[in-house]
This record gives structure tokens, sequence and C-alpha cells, in this order.
């Protein structure tokens, strides 16, 4: 498995001959260069209420099938199951996934902005090889991701939607997420790796990714 960050929540996820996008932007949104790959599944953690909104991200697919709301799928051999995230915004539909693919299971977490009133989460997220996870305000600030992570006890975590050159909205460096944790890893291109290598980790390990879109 292969795993790339174009910043934001934006990740390239392949194995084998199937690629898994997540939380696609433009450029305009971000400041951030936008991603342009073809995947065969694109996961969107936010979805807009409004009808017009929605018809947009739907039409907004370039390739391959699109989920973004809660439920089960099967596609391509990955099994997906998405969990409502609670909040106070009105404005849009937050899911949370658990993503099967093989013998590697995913997490992903999207838009989450607390650390309160997800017990439904956390049942489903157990078992988790690689979590993805917030590290700045608006969505969840260092201290909350880091409690957070250690709840779920993924064996890799990775951080996102934190501060990179060019990004147009004021967000925390991934700094302080790493002192709340307690580590300090080298930043990495990519992360290459399988379900052995994955399973020798006693403690949560944390992957910090170079964004490919940082302008």
């Amino acid at each position: 498995m292969i795993i790339t960050w174009y910043g934001e929540g934006c990740f390239k996820v392949q194995a084998g001959e199937v690629t898994l996008k997540t939380d696609p932007f433009e450029k305009a949104d971000t400041g951030l260069t936008t991603p342009y790959f073809n995947a065969d599944v694109t996961l969107h953690s936010r979805c807009p209420l409004g009808p017009e909104e929605r018809k947009k991200l739907v039409s907004g697919a370039n390739s391959g099938s699109l989920i973004y709301s809660p439920g089960e799928y099967e596609l391509k051999g990955i099994t997906i199951r998405g969990v409502q995230l609670k909040h106070d915004n009105e404005e849009f539909l937050d899911t949370a996934y658990t993503i099967q693919w093989g013998d590697v299971r995913l997490g992903y977490l999207g838009h989450i902005d607390n650390v309160k009133d997800n017990a439904r989460l956390l049942e489903m997220f157990t078992d988790i090889d690689i979590l993805f996870v917030p590290v700045s305000a608006p969505y969840l600030e260092a201290g909350d991701a880091a409690t957070l992570v250690n709840q779920i006890a993924p064996k890799i975590a990775i951080p996102m939607y934190y501060a990179v050159k060019g990004l147009s909205r004021k967000a925390d460096d991934v700094s302080a997420f790493l002192k709340e944790f307690g580590v300090s890893p080298e930043v990495q291109d990519k992360l290459t790796t399988k379900k052995k290598d994955i399973d020798q980790h006693e403690e949560t390990q944390v992957v910090v990714l170079k964004a490919l879109s940082e302008n």
C-alpha cells in the first residue's frame, strides 16, 4: 500500500491496481494546487445539505465511484463503512469512514471537530491499522487529536488538516500535535507499507507526510 498526501484531507491510497482518493479540493477554496489524479473510489467526508451544493459535489467527481454519506459500501474489493459525526453545523453532513482493504484496516476521521459523544464512532473504529486524523482547528485541536488517537490506538496515525505552505485558511502547524503526542518524526514524501510491517508496531507510530500540493 502506498499513501501520498496532497494537503488538507486529500490522500491518494494505492494497493495493487486500485486507487482511493479522499476529500479532493479546488485551489480556489484552499490556495493549494488542485490534486489531479484518477481514482477508482472517491470519499467525501463532508457533504453539503443544500441540493444545489450537493449536485455540484456529485457532478464534480471526475472518475470512479463516489461515496459521500454514512452507510456500507463494497467497491473494487474494498469494504467501506461510514458513520455520521455529531456537530453543530447545519450546513453539512459529516461522515467518518472505516476502510477494510484486504488485510489492512484504515480509519478516516474527516472533519471531526470534537471528542465528545462519539461512542458509536469509537465502537466502529476498532483494530485500526492506519488512522487519518485532523490536528488543527477548526477541526480537532492538537490536544483533542492526541486524545482521540490514544483512544483509537491505531498502529499508524497520519495527521491532516494543518498548516502547509500556500494554504489560504488559518491553521496550526503540525508541531503542536506532535508535541502533544510526544514524538518528532521526520517528514516523508510518501508511506509505503504492508500488513506485516504495520503489525510490527507495538505502539502508535506517527507518520508525517509532505503535502504534494504546497505552493
